[in-house]
């Protein structure tokens, strides 16, 4: 680690520092669409959760500032910088790396190997060990958007049968909830959802349902527990005005739950258990939390100032820190938006895994789509919106 070879910037919203690499094999830096060994002749990598399809040098779902190096003769190292906020890693044909970040302090972490098995080992030592799934979280998995009622999703699991498909957990997107609303199901297409539950379990099939961050917030009081409870909890992440942050994702105005807080998490375990008392699911497939926001920062906008408009703005999908997601200067337990943004999966999946813990008294089966380092102690993940072609499962290796 040779930083030496630039001068070091640290200001309140701008820290950066480069170092040489001993050779242009370098991998890691998720979560982007790129080969397993980068590509070192002026790639920019933007790290800042964002909801977006795979594509080449974008942003996408998860943000992991750890890179690995080989060097000459089978010899490896690696760095982990700990900072949570938007940042650029540059990498230079010299060979060179600079981290560019917006805040935060400069934490590294160098493992020194000496292999590369020994450097992962190493940083997992730091970030935690993967959980240990359920057994049957290995098993054959069937989901898809479009099982519109409890007779589909069933035809499916007969089609399964008859066709002698392995099956051993069948899912259920969206479809299932009443108005898309979370830790509920519509009386219309699922009026039998807990007892097709049931069955699945009688024939020895675990089930697990999608359930998004985002809480609707459009209800009449006293209509929607989940958004009730919250605003009495005050779980909610708040705006400059210190009201709940209003958006808008699939059931249309929502507040995003705050997951730095200790009273959110008994807040979302007493919604998870709700709903596991009525139907018996098995695991979460925890969706739109990067946090996803169809609205540019709120529904009234996001405040003129320092946070909403940096200094320096890392490349970005977008060009802006709020586009696709909520304010940057929207307040959180633990502090701003801003510092805790690539933090929001990460939070919700430590929520959402101990909730099943208590509610399920078992090992927790939940996937999450936006990640940080250090998410797999808790969670496992899951690619998003990729496409259905061999391109895709290819670049999913890296």
């Amino acid at each position: 680690l040779n930083t030496t070879v630039a001068p070091l910037f640290f200001a309140d919203q701008f820290l950066q520092i480069s170092t040489s690499l001993p050779s242009h094999f370098i991998s890691g830096l998720g979560e982007h669409l790129t080969p397993l060994v980068l590509d070192t002749a002026w790639t920019r990598v933007t790290l800042w959760n964002r909801d977006m399809a795979p594509v080449p040098q974008v942003n996408l779902y998860g943000s992991h500032p750890f890179y690995l190096v080989m060097e000459d003769g089978g010899l490896a190292h690696g760095v982990f910088l700990l900072n949570s906020n938007a940042m650029d890693v540059l990498l230079q044909p010299s060979p060179a790396l600079t981290w560019r970040t917006t805040g935060g302090i400069l934490d590294f972490y160098v493992f020194l190997g000496p292999d590369p098995k020994s450097v992962v080992r190493q940083y997992l030592d730091i970030v935690g060990f993967p959980f240990m799934p359920p057994y049957w979280g290995l098993g054959f998995h069937l989901c898809r958007w479009g099982y519109s009622s409890t007779d589909i999703t069933r035809q499916v699991v007969a089609n399964m049968t008859a066709a002698r498909f392995p099956l051993d957990v069948q899912w259920n997107d969206l479809d299932y909830m009443d108005a898309k609303r979370d830790f509920t199901f519509n009386k219309k297409g699922f009026k039998d959802y807990p007892e097709m539950v049931q069955d699945f379990h009688r024939r020895g099939l675990r089930y697990i349902m999608i359930v998004d961050p985002g809480i609707s917030s459009s209800g009449p009081p006293g209509t929607y527990k989940p958004f009730d409870e919250g605003l009495k909890r005050g779980v909610f992440i708040r705006n400059a005005t210190g009201q709940p942050l209003i958006g808008k994702v699939w059931p249309g105005p929502t507040a995003f739950p705050d997951f730095t807080n200790p009273e959110t998490h008994e807040w979302w375990h007493d919604m998870v258990k709700d709903f596991h008392d009525q139907v018996p699911f098995d695991g979460m497939w925890i969706d739109m939390n990067e946090p996803s926001n169809f609205v540019e920062g709120s529904q009234d906008g996001c405040p003129n100032n320092s946070l909403e408009q940096p200094p320096y703005v890392p490349g970005v999908f977008g060009g802006r820190l709020q586009a696709g997601t909520i304010c940057a200067s929207s307040q959180q337990y633990l502090s701003s938006h801003y510092n805790l943004h690539s933090l929001y999966g990460l939070t919700e999946a430590i929520a959402s895994h101990d909730a099943l813990l208590r509610v399920r008294g078992k090992r927790p089966f939940v996937i999450s789509r936006s990640t940080f380092a250090g998410h797999g102690r808790y969670a496992g993940h899951w690619t998003g919106d990729v496409s259905s072609d061999w391109e895709q499962l290819y670049y999913s290796i890296p």
